[in-house]
């Protein structure tokens, strides 16, 4: 094989993928969380439940050594050079689990997008997609969403296909860009509401409204009998 060839295939892989660490177990008052060390910082990711279409997954059934965490290509982000971190989860049920952090300006960050992967076989169904750009603070604190639930979209590279699934994240707790690995310094602080759990008090809301107006309605109709 040619020298140069060979040289420039190792710099092109190098400039792909920065670096890759498998994902790490993690007890932390006492549940199971997950920590990989990237490029850029520590990801610190704990979930007490995931319910995913109203199947439950089972944090035992994940595999440490196919789950991973990844310093992906620089992208220019506000006129800047970036890396995005991924962590990749992958579950003994066919399923992965893909969240992406992207540093921005002004030292916060976004988790980018959420993405789940399922065995199309299986469950006839593939990938689905969730964006976020909610900002995150990089410091020594975390992020605590309680019982977030989100509709995920079916993945855009497939063609006039409509669908989606429930994902219930129950107490999902998660850091990234962490420059020290003592997840039990981390202050988590409650993150405003994402994306996907904001309809759900708009509709009860507007439903107790409606039902307001039909009972005062029919209090002054029988008034005036």
């Amino acid at each position: 094989m040619n020298p140069k060839l060979s040289i420039c295939s190792i710099l092109l892989s190098l400039t792909t993928f920065i670096s890759i660490n498998n994902a790490k177990y993690h007890p932390y008052n006492g549940k199971i969380g997950i920590e990989c060390q990237t490029e850029d910082g520590i990801i610190f990711l704990r979930i007490d439940e995931m319910i995913i279409d109203d199947k439950k997954l089972d944090w035992k059934q994940l595999d440490y050594n196919a789950s991973s965490c990844t310093s992906s290509e620089k992208i220019i982000e506000n006129k800047t050079p970036t890396n995005i971190e991924k962590l990749e989860l992958k579950f003994e049920t066919d399923i992965g689990m893909d969240f992406e952090f992207l540093k921005i300006k002004n030292n916060t960050y976004e988790m980018k997008k959420i993405t789940i992967i399922l065995n199309e076989t299986l469950y006839e169904k593939d990938e689905f997609d969730l964006r976020y750009n909610h900002k995150f603070k990089i410091d020594t604190q975390g992020y605590h969403c309680d019982d977030l639930i989100n509709y995920l979209k079916i993945n855009k590279t497939v063609p006039n296909v409509k669908d989606e699934i429930s994902v219930q994240f129950k107490q999902f707790q998660f850091a990234a860009y962490l420059s020290h690995e003592n997840i039990t310094n981390i202050a988590f602080k409650e993150c405003n509401p994402l994306p996907g759990n904001q309809l759900v008090p708009i509709l009860v809301g507007s439903g107790l409204l409606v039902l307001m107006g039909v009972c005062l309605t029919i209090y002054i109709f029988m008034r005036s009998r």
